[in-house]
């Protein structure tokens, strides 16, 4: 992603990115839908597509992740372009 991009996404520099895993940039992660996708996504292999709606920033999100040959996940964040509310449910695909 391209560091103008990524930083209108989640509203950070590239160096506060860099060498960090997704927990400890998003704590507010964990135990949401995106915590138990991405597990799942490590643990069977799968790659996994879905939407969130993450509240802290009031923003639903299309979610892509890959699993990596070295027990990590590539994952990749859109803001969605359709308006909803929070409320809505989310969509998974695998």
């Amino acid at each position: 992603m391209q560091t103008p991009r990524r930083e209108r996404i989640f509203g950070l520099p590239r160096e506060d990115l860099l060498g960090k895993n997704h927990w400890e940039l998003f704590p507010a992660t964990v135990g949401t839908t995106i915590e138990t996708e991405f597990r799942r996504a490590a643990a069977e292999q799968v790659a996994i597509e879905f939407e969130n709606f993450y509240a802290l920033w009031e923003r639903w999100f299309e979610i892509k992740a890959y699993p990596t040959p070295t027990d990590g996940l590539s994952a990749y964040f859109e803001i969605s372009p359709i308006a909803r509310r929070p409320s809505e449910s989310y969509t998974v695909r695998s």
